[in-house]
């Protein structure tokens, strides 16, 4: 896109040269109030309609507000209303993750009475100096955050803290206001094309996961052979399995063995490495040990886990361990041992389970926990080895060509969301000129 005509050096070392005709100026100077809000005890639940809620600082996440991320005020205690949110309000996380202090977003609805919380500003600005729509946009870009980082406070890396002198103190780019809003306009109409694109991606990768999960499972309750005759398998989650195979509970095929109870006092930097969940979704950071443990607590490369107690797709289900060298195991996950046919089969019969014990986990948000009784239970098929070996080679196949589907989506999101960020970050500090491809909208007064 082109560029403006001229440009001037701003001055502030992150923001490099800006249009001519535009100023730099502390953000203080747009601002007409700075305020954060009350954290009283509240319920889990989201407020109803007509009932008070507090907002919780995830709702200013996303790209747009997110009114449901609330907690509903107990009845017994009176809302200060003095916070209560209007439409039209600037939000911004004071308190979050590193990636995601200083988040923002403009509230458009309200479908219930909400209340600011404690870790998120009440931003007004001056009308007269400031957009809006403009000023979000500013401050979700890669300029402001740079400024975010130096001056956030925190010692943990999981929970960062922006005070308000960090607030005022941004160094913004102040074009006038009538390209403001040419400015916030045009980023509305291209975010909003590719957060269509980016959301028609993840709608893919859903339905990737969804015909993962439903091939595997067909697979390895019915075979390879469509022609083999059927028996019913009086088990309602297996319908009708192969004549030729036998149905068992898990517990007569396998082993559960749970890891041990490591106490946060008996974690050390150097030992044995200890298997927590987190380590099964690939982290790379482990608590160890120091000193020995009974065998049945050691993992060896190549062993089959079960997250018994963990997150829907990520951490809960079998897991393949692939890392060399020794380690002992955590409570909540199982060692499957005292298979005797195919491993490989095995993890995707496994795989089976995990999506049938998923579905039958009602009124679970995220989390599962199922126990060895409960899993040992489960009644599951058991074809004859040398087609344990078929279905598992097969299945294998297929789901190296997912993953590297799936993988190539994902790359496509990242490219797409850093083009957003990148364009948003070149509309709002004047390395492009976007004036000529918008219509102007209308002041509407703050």
């Amino acid at each position: 896109m082109k560029k403006y005509a001229a440009y001037k050096p701003s001055g502030v070392e992150w923001l490099g040269e800006v249009p001519d005709h535009w100023e730099v100026k502390r953000f203080k100077f747009a601002l007409d109030h700075i305020e954060q809000g009350w954290s009283p005890q509240c319920d889990n639940n989201p407020a109803d309609l007509g009932e008070w809620g507090v907002l919780k600082v995830g709702c200013v996440n996303g790209h747009e507000f997110e009114p449901l991320e609330n907690k509903r005020l107990p009845t017994e205690l009176e809302p200060r209303i003095e916070y209560a949110i209007q439409i039209g309000d600037v939000l911004m996380s004071r308190a979050n993750t590193k990636e995601l202090v200083g988040s923002v977003a403009v509230v458009h609805k309200l479908p219930t009475n909400l209340l600011l919380c404690d870790k998120l500003y009440r931003l007004r600005v001056k009308a007269s100096m400031m957009d809006k729509s403009f000023l979000v946009y500013t401050l979700r870009s890669k300029v402001a955050r740079a400024q975010y980082e130096l001056g956030s406070s925190g010692a943990s890396s999981s929970m960062q803290n922006i005070g308000q002198d960090t607030v005022n103190d941004l160094q913004i780019a102040f074009p006038p206001l009538v390209e403001q809003r040419a400015i916030a306009a045009f980023l509305d109409e291209r975010t909003a094309r590719l957060d269509g694109l980016i959301r028609r991606k993840e709608d893919l990768l859903k339905l990737l996961a969804e015909q993962r999960a439903a091939l595997i499972t067909r697979v390895v309750t019915r075979g390879l052979n469509t022609t083999a005759p059927l028996q019913e398998s009086g088990v309602s989650w297996l319908g009708r399995v192969p004549a030729h195979w036998k149905v068992w509970p898990l517990k007569a095929l396998v082993d559960f063995i749970n890891g041990a109870p490591f106490k946060p006092e008996e974690w050390s930097d150097t030992g044995t490495p200890i298997i927590r969940i987190e380590n099964l979704n690939g982290s790379e950071e482990f608590n160890s040990y120091e000193g020995e443990m009974p065998a049945k607590y050691l993992v060896n490369e190549g062993e089959i886990l079960f997250g018994w107690s963990g997150n829907i797709g990520t951490s809960f289900g079998p897991f393949q361990w692939k890392r060399p060298g020794k380690h002992f195991l955590n409570q909540h996950i199982f060692r499957i041992t005292g298979f005797s046919g195919n491993q490989e089969w095995l993890f995707w019969l496994l795989k089976a389970v995990t999506s049938y014990v998923e579905s039958q986990a009602h009124g679970i948000i995220g989390m599962v926990h199922i126990t060895k009784q409960k899993l040992g239970a489960v009644r599951v098929p058991l074809p004859p080895e040398d087609e344990q070996r078929q279905i598992a080679e097969y299945v294998k196949r297929f789901d190296t060509e997912n993953q590297n589907l799936e993988t190539s989506v994902k790359k496509t999101i990242t490219k797409l969301r850093e083009y957003r960020a990148a364009l948003i970050t070149a509309a709002v500090t004047g390395r492009i000129d976007v004036r000529a491809t918008v219509a102007v909208p209308e002041m509407v007064e703050a």
